[in-house]
């Protein structure tokens, strides 16, 4: 394979500034596109490769591989996002109910989306809820800001947001939609 074309375009952004997600939750916040689902799924590989006994390379990355991980993507174009989401939801509160929660890690990419923004609010409010305080290692995704101030306000949950330009800093961040909809010339046509 020829490596200057393997990521033809594409520059490597480093995952910097995750805070230890052992028996916590995380909650990622911010722009459309600014890597929180890329995060997501590397730390779903980190993991893979840790638990199969694979090296796991990067400066300064420790991990504690757990026994059960949990992940919720919804895949577009395989039915309703909402009973997607519920039902990959449902599978995974089945299986933890086996496991010691201390080696549980769970990651709910866009948590709540699919339906109506108050029942994607309130179904997420009542998963957080549920697995709070449970040392379960958790991390989730949305753009419901209610969501994660209900997650931060309420439970605890450390909140991350990621920028257009990849980074990630403190606090709930925005979809930034305002800004999308600038860079794709897409208000420009409604005049």
């Amino acid at each position: 394979m020829n490596r200057k074309n393997f990521l033809k375009g594409k520059e490597i952004v480093p995952v910097r500034g995750l805070p230890s997600i052992n028996g916590q939750m995380i909650g990622f916040t911010g722009s459309h596109g600014g890597g929180k689902t890329v995060t997501s799924e590397t730390i779903v590989e980190c993991i893979f490769l840790a638990q199969s006994g694979l090296p796991v390379f990067g400066k300064g990355f420790r991990l504690n591989p757990k026994e059960l991980l949990g992940i919720v993507f919804i895949e577009r174009g395989e039915g309703s996002t909402a009973q997607l989401l519920l039902q990959k939801s449902v599978n995974i509160l089945k299986a933890i109910r086996q496991t010691d929660s201390s080696k549980i890690v769970l990651i709910f990419d866009e948590l709540g989306t699919g339906t109506q923004e108050a029942a994607g609010l309130k179904l997420g409010q009542d998963l957080l809820r549920s697995l709070a305080g449970r040392n379960i290692s958790v991390i989730f995704s949305t753009h419901i800001t209610a969501l994660a101030e209900f997650a931060q306000e309420e439970l605890g949950v450390e909140c991350l947001q990621f920028t257009k330009d990849h980074r990630i800093l403190p606090g709930i961040g925005t979809g930034e939609m305002e800004v999308l909809r600038k860079d794709t010339g897409f208000d420009q046509l409604l005049s």
